[in-house]
């Protein structure tokens, strides 16, 4: 059955053998490290990454020599670093070690040949990303510490995840396929469609407007019309209903000749004469209200808009 190996897991086996068979020149320890060319606290964490690599604690070392470092930027400091990184077998930082041994001052042309030999060794089994743009730009491979152009970082063999850090905006990912002894070249700035801000664009907003007649309510003066000629009607009905009763009232008079008759007749009469007047008063006043012409005003309107603020109603009314 044949065993599958990642081109990491392959890389870290490659490079423990190189390590066995080179181990002994590179252990070799570079002169002492003059102590007026380091302040007081990075002369502390050299000490402090002496010990540990001493004491087999590699990582902590290469970390204490880093720090180092950063207090006062020395080849030496990174060349002991990239030393304790190999041993904690982690080839890829080491690389980038001996790269940044290169970019400072502190190396003794044969240490510097030692250096340059080495990491072309290294790089023959890894991956090269090669920084180059703007300065204000700085990017880091798999969460490693940022550097900023022009610089040379590494990784084994595989997709790694490269940070792009602008100046002025939100940093940002991309993805990379290192292969063993090539390089990649990535220039950081603005001429990188990735690294440029997002562009707003304004949605696309139709404007429509609405328009339609409201129909105007019916005026309050022709309801009252009508009302009026309901009631007229009805007045002259009981009109006509109280004359035939006086006619009834006054021919019993006739025949009885008393007083009371007589009295009925003119009740009668009286109120026939109210309801027949009031009945004419109330359909005359009618038809006035129905049939008495309006003034004709701009028929009304209701328009809806909308825009980027909202939606607006206005019309005429």
């Amino acid at each position: 059955m044949k065993s599958r190996f990642s081109p990491h897991v392959a890389a870290l086996v490659a490079f423990t053998a190189i390590g066995l068979l080179a181990g002994p020149a590179w252990a070799a320890r570079p002169d002492a490290l003059p102590t007026t060319e380091l302040n007081a606290e990075a002369r502390t964490q050299y000490k402090l990454g002496t010990e540990a690599l001493g004491g087999g604690r590699y990582v902590e070392a290469a970390l204490h020599f880093e720090t180092a470092t950063s207090r006062t930027p020395h080849a030496v400091s990174w060349y002991m670093a990239a030393e304790a990184w190999e041993r904690s077998s982690h080839p890829e930082r080491a690389a980038d070690a001996l790269s940044r041994a290169l970019d400072v001052p502190g190396l003794s042309p044969e240490l510097g040949e030692k250096v340059r030999a080495r990491l072309k060794l290294l790089e023959a089994s890894l991956g090269t990303v090669v920084f180059g743009g703007q300065t204000s730009f700085r990017a880091s491979l798999d969460g490693s510490t940022a550097v900023g152009p022009p610089a040379r970082v590494h990784g084994l063999p595989g997709t790694h995840v490269l940070s792009i850090i602008p100046p002025d905006r939100a940093p940002f990912r991309r993805e990379v396929t290192l292969l063993a002894g090539t390089e990649a070249s990535i220039m950081l700035g603005d001429d990188d469609e990735e690294s440029k801000p997002p562009v707003r664009v304004e949605p696309k907003i139709e404007i429509r407007v609405v328009e339609r007649d409201v129909p105007r309510p019916a005026e309050p003066r022709k309801y009252l019309g009508f009302g009026a000629l309901g009631l007229g009607v009805a007045s002259l009905g009981a009109a006509v209903v109280l004359g035939v009763s006086a006619l009834d009232a006054r021919d019993a008079y006739n025949t009885s000749r008393t007083q009371d008759a007589y009295d009925h007749v003119r009740s009668v009469q009286a109120w026939s004469n109210v309801a027949l007047v009031t009945g004419i008063v109330l359909v005359a006043g009618g038809i006035t209200l129905v049939l008495w012409p309006t003034d004709k005003p701009t028929a009304p309107t209701a328009a809806i808009s909308a825009g980027p603020s909202g939606a607006t109603f206005g019309g005429t009314f």
